[in-house]
C-alpha cells in the first residue's frame, strides 16, 4: 500500500511539473490503472517512473519484460552469445528457454511517447514530500535508440526480478540504466537536470519543445 502511495505521489508531482512547463495535460490512469499515466491535450502519452538511492548506483529499471514463462530464478546464469538476427525477447526466450507472454511498457505499440523519471539520492518520503534531486525527461523514440545501439552490453545487463513475497507465478525482467551513459549519448535530446531548475523559464520551454516536437 504505501508503494501505492508513492506511485501516486510522483504521478501527481509529474503532472504539475507539466502543467508548469505550459502543458495542457491530464492525470490518465484514474479509472484504468493499466492506462498510461499522463496524456496531453496534444495526445502525447507519458509514463511516469520514479528511482530511489540515486546517488549510489546512478540508473534506473526499465521493464522490459513484464510477464514470461516458465519463472526462473534470478541468480540462474546461462552463458549465452547474442544473436544479432533475433530480437531482445527472441534472444531473452532462447537464453532462458521460456516463452514472453507480456513485454515491458516501451514495447507495447502506441503505449506510451515519454517517460518522465524522477531520481531520489536517497529513498522517497511521502510522509516527509521529499523532493526528487533530478528529473529525466526522454522521447520513447529515443530511449530505443540508445538500447538498439547499445543492444548487447543491454542485454548482457539485463536482470531478472524475483518476488517471492508476491507469489507471482511468471518471471518478469528489466534492465539497469545508467543515466550518465544514456545523456552521453542522447546529448539536448533529451532533459537531464536538478528538481530546482524547473524553476527556470528555459528550462520549462526546453521541456515543452521537447515534449510536442
Amino acid at each position: 500500500m504505501y508503494a501505492d502511495k508513492k506511485v501516486e505521489f510522483t504521478e501527481k508531482l509529474a503532472y504539475r511539473i507539466l502543467l508548469d512547463c505550459g502543458i495542457s495535460c491530464y492525470i490518465n490512469n484514474l479509472i484504468d490503472k493499466t492506462a498510461v499515466d499522463i496524456q496531453t491535450q496534444q495526445g502525447i502519452k507519458i509514463d511516469v517512473q520514479y528511482s530511489q538511492n540515486f546517488a549510489k548506483y546512478g540508473d534506473f529499471r526499465l521493464d522490459i519484460i513484464s510477464a514470461f514463462f516458465p519463472r526462473i530464478d534470478k541468480n540462474t546464469y546461462i552463458k549465452y552469445q547474442y544473436d544479432p538476427t533475433l530480437h531482445l525477447h527472441q534472444n531473452f526466450e532462447q537464453k532462458y528457454h521460456c516463452e514472453v507472454k507480456k513485454k515491458g511498457k516501451i514495447y507495447i505499440n502506441n503505449y506510451l511517447d515519454a517517460l518522465i523519471i524522477l531520481f531520489f539520492n536517497s529513498k522517497l518520503d511521502i510522509l516527509q514530500f521529499n523532493m526528487p534531486d533530478h528529473v529525466l525527461i526522454v522521447k520513447k523514440s529515443d530511449l530505443a535508440e540508445f538500447i538498439r545501439h547499445n543492444i548487447i552490453d543491454i542485454f548482457n545487463s539485463i536482470k531478472i526480478n524475483n518476488k517471492p513475497d508476491l507469489d507471482d507465478k511468471h518471471g518478469s525482467a528489466f534492465i539497469p540504466i545508467k543515466v550518465n551513459t544514456l545523456i552521453g549519448y542522447l546529448g539536448a535530446r533529451c532533459f537531464y537536470n536538478t528538481y530546482s531548475s524547473l524553476q527556470e523559464q528555459p528550462n520549462k520551454a526546453l521541456i515543452k519543445y521537447l515534449l510536442e516536437n
